[in-house]
């Protein structure tokens, strides 16, 4: 995964990226995603559907 940013997001868009990894995985992704926000910021998740 990228080096973190140089300053916090207010949000990230995170679309269908799960589906690329191991469920095992999962929760790393998360908690990076979640350390690049900042206190009060908003991670927005699109989970795609099947079946």
């Amino acid at each position: 995964m990228p080096s973190p940013p140089s300053s916090p997001f207010n949000a990230i868009y995170e679309q269908t990226c799960l589906c690329a990894l191991e469920p095992p995985l999962w929760p790393a992704y998360e908690a990076r995603l979640a350390s690049w926000l900042r206190p009060g910021g908003v991670l927005l998740v699109l989970f795609m559907q099947t079946g």
